[in-house]
């Protein structure tokens, strides 16, 4: 004789839904998973550093400076030259975006693991409140990408540092936490801001930036 358990219907309904709950999570999961490659290939198209075929008319295209810099030809030599003796203790040099943009350019140009397209298209846009280094870099295939650097540099301590940070790559803005670590990392490579300078040493002790050009501080280290 069958047991009540033995004679009991099967619940069809009940297996129905777990059968459609199942299969939905597995079509979930699988539309999840192909996805990410879709995704990664999304902000790697916006960023330019690849040229993705199919997406790059639509999503890859350069972010423009904040306005085009001439540069004046002139080296780093040449400006540091120019410096103004103030007092017995501190010199200034006042450099514009111009003689600056010039000056990198030259600087870069003057190393061959530098691609002349960045040493080309290098210059620097300065603002009271922040500073903006531009160029375009050759990618993967050689295309050349935007990327631009906008910081407000301050000295603290005769080092360079930076109180706030904007990277963007070709289309694509970098999150404010990896922008900061990046730019960190750059200006911890910077050693202390020193100068010989007639006989004197020197050490940076501000750099205030005005529109269109910056003023640099500098004050003579007292030997004991």
């Amino acid at each position: 004789m069958l047991s009540e358990s033995e004679t009991k219907p099967i619940d069809s309904g009940r297996w129905r839904r777990r059968l459609v709950r199942g299969g939905t999570c597995c079509l979930v999961s699988l539309l999840a998973l192909s996805a990410i490659p879709v995704v990664i290939l999304y902000f790697v198209a916006r960023s330019g550093i690849m040229t993705i075929p199919f997406m790059a008319p639509r999503v890859q295209h350069d972010r423009a400076p904040l306005r085009e810099v001439i540069p004046v030809p002139t080296t780093v030599e040449q400006l540091a030259g120019r410096l103004v003796l103030e007092d017995a203790q501190t010199m200034t040099l006042r450099v514009t975006e111009q003689e600056l943009t010039g000056a990198l350019r030259s600087a870069l140009a003057a190393h061959a693991d530098v691609p002349p397209l960045i040493a080309a298209t290098m210059q620097v846009v300065m603002e009271p409140q922040r500073m903006e280094v531009y160029a375009h870099v050759p990618n993967a295939q050689g295309d050349p990408v935007s990327v631009r650097l906008r910081v407000l540099p301050k000295i603290v301590a005769h080092r360079l540092v930076a109180e706030e940070g904007e990277i963007v790559i070709g289309n694509l803005r970098l999150p404010g936490i990896f922008a900061r670590a990046v730019i960190s990392g750059m200006l911890e490579r910077i050693p202390e801001l020193r100068l010989e300078q007639q006989g004197r040493s020197m050490e940076v002790e501000s750099w205030e930036l005005h529109a269109g050009q910056s003023t640099v501080r500098l004050r003579r280290v007292s030997t004991p």
